[in-house]
């Protein structure tokens, strides 16, 4: 028996679920392949409906239309703690933007943070980024009493003109937990006039008020005896003050973590290699941990290769973006989806991204890719794919800022020449509007934590059993390592449970135990 592809018409056997000779995903048997595939639908937010719907989706003109600032609002990391939120925010953060801003030119924002609760909040940071400044803008706090608000400035110099993203973070301590909120926002940069411009019209001036941005004739005009400024040289534009207005970010939790947690999983031990594996040595780019039990879990994916591909083919892809779980709907709306959209790359001592020659298109953080242009990783943004398929780009850093120090790696058997990892961390991926389809993947670098806290480079479900920081994967001497971290037995390799502070080599064959999850491992060249 056999399943026809509806997109090539190639013959395939019963058990196949991708087509030997195109890759795209065959439709289920129980159901008749559909060939009148819906032209890529336009950028627009992902909904929080479940990814199991059954609904098509809309149509749309073939290609990516150009995003709007709502659908910007939705192409943050800010979509995925929306979902997520447990309980209100213990504080607020609140925006004013005093003047316009003008591409490389000194700005000033001022910020107010507002505790909401009667308890005092420690060691509160809080972040700004965005593409349209040249560096991330920060500030701590050791301490923020009960029911106090506190005002305060960051100095910024826009990069670019244009439409941007700006993300912010306020990282916490309270109630003997850690945590992490983020929210998200729309901003301008205006271009400096050229000197034939002047006078220069105040509804060409943008301003950054609201969802949607206004200009600054309609400041104006909104403010009692306010009359539009005569902008005739760039001494006047300067002069431009807006009336004080600060505006609430909505902020949705990203992550919490027990102080107890964080303080047992940043402990740098000195690393030793048990005895049971110090002759285990097996060099290579890919490790895969396959689930011995498919029903448990899904795979996980570690790539240490200077590329990553995101696509569609489970063959050509790193990272496979199907629509799961598979349906009739899903199937149709994977199809918009190259085999290979967007390529990845370590660039200039970077990691850069750019599209992969794709149909429909695709967009990162705010702004579409092209073919010829590499786009740097600096933060953590999202990507969309033809228009509907949200995937999180999250960058972690590593545990340290040197190489991988083993105690007793002169007495292991693999090589001790290889060249150090180029960058430091991991890139992690997640999808935002579907499940993962076939495993995790993970683009390592150096190192990435896992355990159950989204504070991980790799996020286990709470039904495995591991701890909220639970272990490290390593890369060094072209070889992968596994680190335990937390005192719970909870990381075993061939039955020995891994103390804190021991790290084993990974070789094929061997069988991985996080948690209550087998792996058996395959390391690829």
């Amino acid at each position: 028996m056999y399943i026809i592809c509806s997109t090539c018409g190639s013959a395939n056997p019963a058990t196949s679920t991708t087509c030997w000779k195109c890759s795209m995903p065959l439709a289920p048997r129980e159901e008749p392949p559909q060939t009148n595939a819906p032209h890529p639908a336009t950028p627009r937010p992902p909904t929080a409906a479940p990814a199991s719907t059954d609904k098509p989706s809309s149509t749309g003109g073939v290609g990516p239309a150009m995003v709007t600032a709502e659908t910007l609002q939705f192409t943050t990391a800010s979509y995925t703690t929306r979902t997520r939120v447990a309980g209100e925010a213990p504080l607020s953060l609140a925006l004013n933007f005093p003047a316009p801003l003008w591409m490389g030119e000194p700005a000033t924002l001022q910020l107010e943070l507002r505790n909401l609760i009667s308890k005092p909040i420690e060691n509160v940071e809080v972040s700004l980024l965005s593409r349209a400044f040249r560096e991330t803008l920060s500030e701590s706090f050791p301490l923020l009493p009960g029911r106090e608000m506190l005002r305060f400035p960051l100095k910024a110099i826009p990069a670019a003109t244009g439409q941007f993203l700006l993300t912010c973070t306020v990282k916490l301590r309270s109630g003997g937990q850690v945590k992490n909120y983020i929210g998200a926002r729309v901003i301008w940069v205006n271009p400096v006039p050229a000197p034939e411009q002047y006078p220069l019209l105040p509804e060409r001036v943008k301003v950054n008020r609201g969802a949607t941005g206004t200009h600054l004739r309609a400041v104006c005009e909104a403010t009692p005896a306010a009359a539009p400024p005569v902008l005739a040289n760039w001494d006047a534009v300067q002069a431009v003050t807006l009336p004080e207005m600060y505006e609430p970010l909505e902020l949705g939790l990203d992550y919490q973590l027990s102080v107890s947690a964080l303080e047992e999983g940043s402990q740098r031990q000195e690393l030793y290699i048990p005895r049971l594996f110090i002759t285990n040595a097996q060099t290579g780019t890919k490790l895969k941990l396959n689930p011995a039990n498919p029903d448990e879990g899904k795979g996980i994916h570690l790539v240490a290769r200077p590329t990553f591909k995101i696509g569609r083919s489970r063959l050509d892809s790193d990272y496979v973006t199907w629509f799961w779980p598979r349906s009739h709907a899903n199937d149709e709306r994977t199809r918009h989806i190259s085999r290979v959209h967007v390529i990845l790359e370590i660039r200039d001592g970077r990691p850069m991204l750019r599209d992969g020659g794709s149909v429909a298109g695709s967009n990162y953080d705010g702004q579409p890719l092209s073919v010829e242009k590499w786009e740097p990783i600096l933060r953590r943004a999202t990507l969309v794919l033809a228009g509907e398929y949200y995937l999180e780009i999250h960058p972690t850093p590593g545990a340290s800022t040197g190489p991988l120090v083993i105690k007793n790696l002169q007495l292991w058997n693999g090589p001790h020449d290889a060249p150090p990892p180029p960058l430091r961390g991991a890139i992690h991926f997640t999808p935002m509007n579907t499940q993962v389809a076939h495993h995790d993947a993970i683009w390592l670098f150096s190192d990435a934590s896992f355990g159950t806290s989204r504070s991980n480079a790799l996020v286990l479900p709470d039904t495995q059993g591991v701890g909220e920081i639970q272990g490290r994967f390593h890369y060094a001497c072209g070889a992968f390592w596994l680190e335990n971290v937390a005192r719970n037995e909870m990381v075993r390799v061939n039955y020995y449970a891994l103390k804190p502070g021991e790290v084993a080599p990974l070789i094929n064959g061997q069988l991985v135990q996080l948690g209550k999850v087998n792996y058996h491992v395959e390391i690829l060249t």
